[in-house]
């Protein structure tokens, strides 16, 4: 047996002591229809009631979200990294246009010098009278 049950809740107003009330309604699931429920919980239901004869139908479908959803993609990513500014997702994403003319350029005359620049990031462009020319774009600055 299950019994609808409609109870009055009383709020009070923001900053206000100025209360307003509303009727809920709410249905006791029995133990046994636990496991068939289970899977729906916490999911968005489209809810359709239908009364047939004496009897009362109550009919609940999960509601599927196609297309665009309600955040761009980009603010998703920026809270799934943990960034304050969405600069900062950009800058990372590349998804910013940088220009493509500013470089940091560095020098180095020796395989020594040379490890650590190819490390930082930078890129050989070429020798010139025993010097290698390195070079990296201006984004990977830190």
């Amino acid at each position: 047996m299950v019994r609808i049950q409609c109870r009055v809740s009383r709020k009070r107003y923001l900053g206000s002591k100025q209360v307003y009330e509303y009727e809920r309604m709410s249905l006791h699931i029995p133990r046994r229809f636990h496991n068939k429920v289970k899977p729906f919980l916490k999911q968005d239901l489209d809810m359709q009631v239908t009364t047939k004869e004496d009897s009362l139908i109550i009919t609940l479908t999960p509601i599927k979200r196609f297309g665009t959803p309600k955040t761009p993609p980009k603010n998703r990513l920026k809270k799934l990294l943990g960034h304050k500014k969405i600069d900062s997702t950009m800058k990372y994403t590349q998804l910013v246009h940088f220009k493509d003319d500013e470089f940091d350029v560095a020098t180095a005359t020796t395989i020594k010098e040379a490890k650590p620049l190819a490390a930082a990031g930078f890129e050989y462009i070429t020798e010139k009278s025993g010097i290698m020319l390195w070079r990296r774009p201006k984004r990977f600055n830190v």
